[in-house]
């Protein structure tokens, strides 16, 4: 009975690793998915290969179930540092000559434990124990198992200094994002530290297979609660806090990824009530805004703002894609343009009042109220002008003033025939 319930717990471990890695497999567009998945189907094989082994009571059969779980003890540390570089942005390590030094070590781990009966460098010696009903291995440790171990927990401290480092800078979500993370590891790795130590009350007994359900249970409420591979720090790098510009990032999905202090002005909304959200649920009083982000293509164009209608907000939208030339998001940059969009309107407005002003100036037209006698005109004011400075102040003309032969005939008759 008491066999069954260890057998039961493992396999729990392995539903959840599973169930886990099929998930983070369905998101290996983003940054770190498909070495998560790597990971935890490495897990799964841990697992697997324990429950075989608990479910033995054969020597023969046991070791070969122990050999079968390195198949992905060997290689989760290097795993665990590819996520982590990844995951963190810090693709430039990730070069063929790095990962293959990063390789040597559990490459070598997995033939020493393969050829162990050869050398017994990895194993010194392997007895079998007992257990509450269970067959167990009691294993001498050799000197390359001891190699394995430590390139395992500097993998390990590596990739949390990696993760929580990264996370600092890149905002509230991502901190929690990486903490879902960070605490999966932890137990795992605490229960094989009191394995190893010889503190564990269950000796001879490996205690990191039962807490791979625990892993499992928190990763997949960090999948689903902090959506790690739905919300990646796709473009953080190029988001500048003290900016006056705002930044928005989506992903494939219209979800929010991250938001910059000058976008949660102009918007009006908040980090919490906005990053992870779906840009169609928080921006559905904005069409103007869901209509530019429908649109398949990088453009710009002003949109009226959303706290107040009157701001004048210049949006441009820009497709991201990834170093394979997918489609891994939006960057979506908002500028208030409400100050230069009043002072082009004033200058319109000024250039088309000179314009109507200078079309008057250069163009007499409609009635003009003249004196049948005096030929003094009567301007809009009322007062009566004489027709020389009426043109004049109404038209560019200008005048220059003579006597025609019929005036001169009248007012100075002694003159006619002299002039």
């Amino acid at each position: 009975m008491q066999q069954n319930l260890y057998i039961a717990l493992v396999l729990i471990s392995a539903m959840f690793s599973a169930a886990a890695a099929v998930y983070a497999w369905g998101k290996r567009p983003a940054a770190g998915a498909s070495y998560m998945a790597a990971i935890l189907l490495c897990i799964t094989i841990w697992s697997v290969g324990y429950l075989m082994e608990l479910a033995n009571t054969e020597k023969q059969a046991i070791c070969f179930w122990l050999s079968f779980e390195y198949l992905g003890i060997a290689f989760l540390p290097l795993l665990c540092l590819i996520f982590a570089f990844q995951y963190s942005g810090l693709y430039n390590y990730l070069t063929l000559k790095n990962i293959t030094a990063m390789s040597i070590i559990p490459v070598i781990t997995l033939l020493m434990n393969w050829t162990n009966p050869w050398h017994g460098l990895f194993y010194s010696r392997i007895d079998l124990a007992y257990l509450d009903g269970l067959t167990l291995v009691a294993t001498t440790k050799g000197i390359w198992y001891w190699v394995h171990i430590v390139y395992t927990y500097l993998a390990l401290f590596v990739m949390a200094w990696l993760l929580v480092r990264a996370s600092w800078k890149k905002g509230i979500l991502f901190r929690k994002q990486v903490s879902i993370i960070v605490i999966s590891v932890a137990l795992p790795w605490l229960a094989n530290v009191l394995y190893l130590s010889g503190m564990s009350p269950f000796p001879n007994l490996d205690l990191s297979p039962f807490t791979f359900s625990f892993m499992g249970i928190v990763l997949i409420f960090g999948l689903f609660k902090f959506r790690i591979f739905d919300i990646m720090p796709v473009a953080r790098d190029i988001l500048i806090e003290n900016m006056m510009d705002g930044v928005l990032v989506l992903n494939n999905d219209g979800i929010v990824v991250d938001i910059n202090p000058a976008a949660l002005r102009l918007t009006g909304l908040t980090s919490t009530s906005s990053i992870g959200k779906d840009i169609e649920e928080i921006f559905s009083p904005w069409p103007e805004f869901l209509s530019c982000c429908r649109n398949e293509q990088t453009f710009e164009r002003k949109i009226p703002g959303r706290i107040n209608p009157a701001q004048c907000l210049d949006m441009n939208v820009i497709k991201l894609t990834d170093s394979s030339n997918r489609p891994c998001g939006w960057l979506i940059l908002l500028r208030d343009i409400t100050i230069r969009k009043q002072l082009e309107t004033e200058r319109e407005d000024l250039i088309r009042s000179l314009q109507e002003a200078l079309d008057s100036v250069k163009t007499l037209n409609g009635l003009l109220p003249i004196c049948a006698n005096c030929k003094k005109i009567r301007d809009d004011d009322g007062y009566w002008q004489q027709v020389e400075v009426y043109i004049h102040k109404h038209t560019e003309a200008d005048f220059s003033h003579g006597l025609c032969p019929d005036c001169i005939k009248t007012l100075y008759p002694e003159f006619d025939g002299k002039i």
